[in-house]
């Protein structure tokens, strides 16, 4: 979010302010929510800057402690209903609608946000989390395996694949599957020289002489 006029920033400042302080009267935050979440929404026009940040954490802040959230939510969801919204955006309000419904206790938006929104590495993560706690080990590898596969492709994002073949690698010692461990410890131990620890994985696939 920019704002150009040093006016603008003053009334900004003075609208957190209410927000933000326990001293201000809750009838007066009553009045500051509109504000701010008109803001929030309007201020994705921008870039997400300190008062991009200060706006969020405001709106958010006194949304619940209004138990507002519902209206909150509604923001949110009119800011990634934009066409024009970046990427960079979308990830922090989907985060941020994540961290609301994980609030309410609502599992199943959470989960239905995080499967519309796999391309997301991070939210692909906390799939796979999920997976592997819930033993799910087939679909966690898929999601693995198709997020290096993308990744790999878009040539970027070199330390979270490398983190993906580690999940792998762990997956295939729970399941006994030398060949996997093998294929992808030897990966990480040629690409990665001096990587001690997956060159004695990839060492200890092979039978002892």
């Amino acid at each position: 979010m920019g704002y150009g006029l040093p006016l603008w920033r003053t009334k900004i400042h003075t609208i957190i302010f209410l927000a933000e302080d326990e001293r201000v009267p809750l009838a007066l935050k009553e009045k500051a929510t509109s504000f701010l979440l008109k803001e929030l929404y309007n201020g994705t026009n921008y870039e997400y800057d300190y008062y991009g940040k200060k706006i969020t954490e405001a709106s958010k802040r006194i949304c619940l402690q209004l138990q507002k959230e519902e209206e909150y939510l509604v923001a949110l969801d009119r800011i990634l209903s934009k066409k024009n919204l970046s990427g960079y955006d979308k990830r922090i309000y989907t985060a941020e609608k994540i961290s609301i419904l994980s609030q309410k206790g609502d599992t199943e938006g959470v989960n239905k946000i995080i499967d519309e929104n796999l391309e997301d590495p991070e939210l692909r993560k906390i799939k796979i989390q999920a997976c592997i706690e819930k033993r799910d080990l087939k679909t966690a590898k898929k999601l693995l395996e198709e997020g290096i596969k993308t990744l790999t492709q878009k040539g970027r994002n070199q330390n979270m694949i490398k983190e993906w073949i580690a999940v792998l690698i762990y997956i295939a010692e729970l399941e006994k599957d030398i060949p996997t461990i093998r294929h992808y410890a030897k990966k990480i131990a040629l690409e990665d020289k001096g990587n001690i620890e997956y060159y004695e994985k990839w060492r200890n696939t092979y039978p002892e002489k």
